[in-house]
């Protein structure tokens, strides 16, 4: 009899199933799979791309550190000081391809983010870069995407949605949604209620309680809350507060 880690009805930690990653994948159906639908999907993109006239072009991992958005991986030299930095995305390698003549570029690229985890960010994540030159509309960008994520989608096994894809402007996304991109599965959409605030003291953007001459007061309606208790309301009220 061999001992092996676990078996598939073991019940483990999944820190333990990551030290023993390679027998998980060999045991676990389902993690194979991923690893075929991410094959499927990744030629896929790069069909797609391919077929709209961009070229798959490979930039370097060690970097000369910039100034960006979030904090740098750093990767320490042979020579004392000086250091590479990893990646958090090609952007100065990219606008160099576009400079170069290279119009339409792309790459399944590794990015590399020092900053804490949250639900849609890690250290290390994997992203389709791709930038275009001498683009006239917005649907001369749009239209390579759509082809893009409508194969992906076809890919992973997942029904389509209609064509074509909806199309939003910002200032519309802005006034109906307050975000630029907005979740529309859900169908909480603006509503001005200005009128119905009148006279009531409100927090501002800018810290203020009162309100003002010209002010906007807009909301969206949550089916049930009427029935929900004070305390239900306290905490989705500090739910929001902290995700603005």
């Amino acid at each position: 009899c061999i001992n092996t880690p676990f078996n598939k009805d073991t019940q483990v930690t999944e820190e333990y199933r990551l030290r023993h990653r390679y027998f998980d994948i060999r045991t676990n159906q389902q993690l194979y799979r991923n690893l075929e639908i991410r094959d499927r999907v990744t030629f896929g993109i790069r069909e797609e791309l391919r077929r709209c006239g961009f070229m798959d072009v490979e930039t370097p991992l060690l970097f000369k550190s910039t100034a960006e958005g979030a904090r740098e991986f750093v990767v320490p030299t042979r020579n004392p000081g000086k250091f590479y930095a990893l990646p958090q995305s090609p952007q100065q390698y990219k606008q160099l391809l576009m400079a170069s003549g290279v119009d339409r570029y792309y790459q399944i690229a590794k990015c590399f983010r020092d900053e804490s985890g949250r639900a849609d960010r890690q250290p290390e994540f994997t992203q389709v870069d791709l930038e275009m030159a001498f683009v006239s509309t917005p649907e001369d960008v749009m239209a390579p995407v759509e082809r893009v994520i409508r194969r992906a989608w076809h890919d992973a096994g997942h029904v389509l949605p209609e064509q074509p894809f909806p199309r939003m402007s910002y200032k519309d996304a802005m006034g109906r949604f307050g975000i630029d991109k907005p979740d529309m599965r859900f169908g909480w959409e603006l509503e001005t209620v200005t009128d119905a605030f009148r006279g009531v003291s409100l927090p501002r953007a800018d810290g203020e309680t009162h309100t003002r001459s010209g002010d906007v007061v807009r909301g969206f309606t949550i089916p049930g809350a009427g029935a929900m208790s004070n305390a239900a309301r306290d905490r989705m009220l500090v739910r929001t507060s902290r995700n603005p």
